[in-house]
């Protein structure tokens, strides 16, 4: 699963890796930059979710909203 262009550029990948850990289902998380031809780089994370797990996008998203604030739109 990729949550890609939802989040802003200029975050440290750990701010948005963190809290990816500590949702239930998500097995493994990365946040790497993507280039972009307009802000240079934007950042994207893609989530392995743990076998039986339900999350989808809408979730993964929604939840880092409350996590991480407006860095996520």
């Amino acid at each position: 699963m990729s949550v890609a262009s939802d989040i802003r550029p200029g975050d440290d990948p750990a701010a948005i890796e963190e809290p990816l850990y500590r949702l239930d289902g998500v097995q493994v998380a990365a946040a790497v930059g993507r280039p972009d031809p307009h802000a240079g780089e934007i950042p994207v994370a893609y989530v392995q979710l743990q076998e039986g797990a339900e999350l989808t996008e809408e979730k993964v998203l929604d939840y880092l909203k409350r996590e991480v604030g407006e860095r996520v739109s």
